[in-house]
């Protein structure tokens, strides 16, 4: 099965590198290192991004939730950057959607809403 790889705007296909086993492992063995994470992987929707320099395509992206797990390749810095601004919106919102339905039978604190949901956060 090949990889989606994002390139200067376009979305094209590589062979997939990857054999059975953790991905990871392999995104390790072909110099990727982690990067940063948007969310929180295996909680709620996140996008994890991880970095090569040595040799294109120089990103890895993964973004996730509960049921499903998109990876995409992308070539260059502004290539990430794009697919970014499409995706973290997106696990924005999967973040609230989880925050208000777990305060969705909870009252407001006696300091309000931001205290009540910032001690949910922190449970």
């Amino acid at each position: 099965m090949d990889e989606h790889l994002y390139r200067n705007g376009n979305w094209t296909t590589m062979e997939d590198p990857f054999e059975d086993g953790v991905i990871e492992d392999q995104l390790v063995t072909m110099g990727f290192e982690p990067h940063f994470v948007i969310g929180d992987p295996g909680v709620t929707m996140s996008v994890e991004v991880w970095k090569r320099a040595e040799e294109t395509p120089h990103y890895y992206l993964s973004l996730s939730d509960a049921a499903r797990v998109e990876n995409v390749f992308a070539e260059e810095l502004p290539d990430m950057l794009e697919l970014l601004a499409r995706w973290a919106p997106i696990v924005q919102a999967g973040i609230i959607a989880d925050v208000l339905d777990d305060l969705k039978d909870e009252q407001a604190g006696p300091d309000g809403l931001a205290e009540t949901i910032a001690r949910k956060l922190n449970e």
